[in-house]
């Protein structure tokens, strides 16, 4: 006897969906061929037919904002569903990488308020699981489900997406949906299909291997190998696992073979520039009085690349990679009162070594802080080659598209928001093309018109910037040119970055920034949601005039000075040179620093903080909104 149900629905369509509002919204689902599918909700009856490959789809009418409420699918054999605790309001989708998916948890030494955070009954989060395919689109979800916000859950939210649900339901209060579809680390060209991508050859070939299976398994199979095999290799090195004397995590070894170093700050200043390996890191502090039958926070900002932390001779902790902050429990019972030793194994495995400068480095317990900055002693582990390198499956073109995104595409959204570009910034020739394609795409594919798409523009960051790269200066002026696309907004953030984090933790100002952004182009409200953006530069005489659109209150400087930094002009050769910078309204006024000789020079482009990390005074408007890093090419007065 088949008992197998003919009637499903996808994932989406689930208890605790949040439903959009105000416009028609699609449901639909799987059954026999051919069968009459019956829809019940708020009173209304929809009806649909299963095509040839068992997929309906109804049309609800209109909806208004509330809940929550009950959806009743019936077919004509019988079978029945019955969703509970649906909700109207808005949808959003939120994707990009990892800073769009970074938790709550990540920035909650940031917001202490969000321990007594209890969420919030009318915000849903659907994240959507890690999944590659490039057979084409997938047309369903493999797992996920809708979650409300409660003190359980949020931790695991992302942040940025948590937080503008916040704020778009503090300003109408409806429901908000967060459809959650991002992955650390992944390039635009993975979420775009292969129609999105057939101008970009450059992507031809690997999106042509990524169709054979054994490519695949053989790239797995090999990621898994050669990092086994390299970490396998160099901890059988290492001298300080008592290859030849007791481990160096032991509280009595003796370190009269160690070297001195300076922490936090990087290996390569004390003469490991490039090193590659096991490096072992030891400091005596000493407790006034450890508090016995208590634990204690263990706070090493970040390191790179990966470590394992020992006190007094106890492994306290360790993590795999470098982003992520050093926060490790000291359990009861390991400090004792006067002299304690911490121990760091740090691997190297790209020769760029260090305890991250600017971070906190402290041991705290009940009753007192301890600093760990200062002297170290260090000695070398073991010496090896670099790490082979992960290829990451999951980052190539259209795999995430297909098996993240498309399965979306019949969901009834209000917009898009966007945070995405870091790992475009090693090739940005063609990012600007590629990012308005892949905006037109989703567009497209999602059939519900030009829909709001809100982005991050990429924040200030310095440390991991090779000397001389502009990766990211131009991934902002591409995302600045997608503003041409019709019902586009972007988030500034050269503000809001930190110069010696990838991961900047201000999460909750680019939401607010992002749902201004929302607020008027989703909203229909009538507010400034935009930083300046400069409309044109003319040269008129010896100065340049740049006139900026959202300042209908003027321009400013958070200091209240005339005179922001940031500003330089060149000419053809683009070989940029400082000017000096007035504001007069909602104008800024430009003139050549230097001689009498250089201030005759004609100019051809300005640009403004155009670099990885402006440290001179940022323009704003009187919302306090920043203006946008720009190039731009110069008018004369009679053009």
């Amino acid at each position: 006897m088949n008992t197998e149900r003919a009637l499903r629905l996808p994932r989406l369509i689930s208890d605790g969906m949040v439903l959009r509002q105000g416009r028609k919204v699609n449901i639909w689902g799987y059954a026999s061929p051919g069968e009459l599918v019956d829809i019940r909700f708020l009173g209304e009856k929809a009806e649909a037919v299963a095509d040839e490959k068992g997929k309906w789809v109804a049309e609800l009418h209109e909806l208004k904002p509330g809940g929550p409420h009950e959806m009743l699918i019936s077919c004509h054999s019988g079978e029945e569903i019955r969703l509970k605790d649906i909700l109207i309001g808005e949808v959003w989708v939120c994707s990009g990488q990892s800073n769009m998916e970074l938790p709550l948890s990540r920035v909650a030494d940031r917001y202490p308020q969000l321990e007594k955070n209890n969420g919030n009954y009318h915000i849903r989060v659907f994240k959507i699981n890690e999944k590659y395919s490039f057979h084409g689109p997938l047309k369903e979800l493999e797992s996920g489900f809708w979650q409300t916000a409660d003190k359980n859950t949020i931790m695991d939210f992302s942040a940025l997406a948590y937080f503008f649900a916040e704020y778009m339901y503090e300003a109408a209060s409806v429901p908000i949906g967060i459809i959650n579809a991002s992955l650390g680390g992944s390039p635009a060209q993975a979420w775009m299909s292969e129609e999105m991508l057939e101008d970009f050859k450059e992507y031809e070939e690997d999106i042509a291997a990524c169709k054979e299976d054994d490519f695949i398994k053989a790239q797995l199979s090999r990621n898994v190998s050669l990092s086994e095999e390299w970490y396998n290799s160099l901890r059988d090195l290492d001298e300080g696992f008592g290859r030849s004397e007791q481990p160096w995590y032991h509280t009595d070894l003796r370190e009269e073979a160690w070297s001195e170093i300076s922490l936090p700050g990087f290996f390569a200043e004390a003469g490991l520039e490039n090193f590659t390996g096991s490096l072992w890191f030891r400091k005596k502090i000493v407790l006034r009085e450890a508090t016995e039958g208590k634990e204690a926070s263990l706070l090493l900002g970040t390191i790179v690349d990966n470590d394992e932390v020992y006190v007094n001779g106890v492994l306290v902790g360790s993590t795999a990679y470098q982003y992520p902050p050093r926060k490790y429990r000291i359990p009861e019972g390991i400090l004792k009162t006067g002299e304690n030793i911490i121990t760091v194994r740090v691997v190297c495995d790209t020769g760029n070594g260090r305890f991250t400068p600017g971070k906190r480095y402290a041991i705290i317990t009940e009753k007192e802080e301890v600093s760990l900055e200062g002297f170290w002693k260090y000695r070398v582990g073991a010496i090896c080659g670099k790490r082979p390198e992960t290829i990451f499956i999951s980052w190539k073109p259209t795999g995430l598209y297909n098996g993240m995104l498309a399965p979306c595409l019949d969901y009834t959204i209000t917009g898009v928001l966007w945070y995405q570009g870091e790992s475009n910034t090693g090739s940005t020739d063609n990012y600007r093309e590629l990012f308005q394609e892949l905006i037109n795409g989703w567009r497209k594919n999602w059939k519900q018109g030009d829909f709001p798409f809100l982005f991050v523009q990429l924040p200030n960051f310095e440390i991991d910037i090779p000397a001389g790269d502009t990766g990211w200066q131009e991934i902002r002026e591409a995302q600045r040119q997608a503003l041409l696309l019709p019902n586009t907004a972007m988030a500034v953030t050269i503000d809001l970055g930190e110069e010696n984090d990838l991961h900047p933790t201000e999460k909750k100002e680019i939401a607010c920034r992002l749902s201004l952004c929302a607020r008027a182009l989703a909203g229909n409200e009538n507010l400034e949601y935009s930083g300046p953006q400069v409309i044109e530069a003319v040269q008129r005489g010896k100065e340049v005039i740049l006139t900026f659109s959202h300042t209908k209150e003027g321009l400013v400087t958070l200091s209240g000075s005339l005179y922001p930094g940031n500003f330089m002009a060149a000419g053809r050769d683009r070989r940029y040179k400082k000017v000096a910078a007035v504001i007069s309204g909602s104008q800024v006024i430009l003139k050549p620093e230097g001689s009498e000789e250089e201030s005759q020079l004609e100019f051809e482009y300005v640009s403004y903080a155009r670099s990885n990390n402006p440290n001179e005074e940022l323009l704003y408007n009187k919302e306090g909104l920043p203006a946008s890093p720009f190039e731009i090419k110069i008018k004369y007065k009679n053009e």
